[in-house]
């Protein structure tokens, strides 16, 4: 299973790639030295129900995200831009420790 995410911001990028098939986990780029198996899964149980297009016209300087989770021939895609899920504070303390993990 493959997951990729972007969470842009005006100050900040943020890309995961992690793929627990072929072993890569990378943040930014760097390798990432944590349990490919145990993000890509809770990766794809948290955004799974989430709706697949969540956007407020109304900001224009927010945050924009992209999460992309591809398990063999099922692909989840969840984008959003101004507006985030409920619980999307739960995706960023799976990703919080990032930069703790790089190499």
């Amino acid at each position: 299973m493959k997951v990729k995410i972007t969470i842009k911001t005006i100050s900040k990028q943020i890309d995961i790639v992690a793929d627990n098939t072929e072993g890569v986990f990378t943040y930014n780029g760097y390798n990432v030295s944590d349990d490919v198996n145990l993000f890509v899964n809770s990766v794809k149980e948290l955004v799974g129900p989430w709706e697949e297009s969540l956007i407020n016209k109304n900001v224009m300087d927010g945050i924009s995200y992209t999460i992309r989770v591809i398990d063999g021939d099922k692909k989840i895609v969840r984008k959003g831009q101004n507006k985030l899920p409920e619980n999307f504070i739960k995706l960023e303390q799976l990703i919080s420790g990032g930069d703790a993990y790089v190499k």
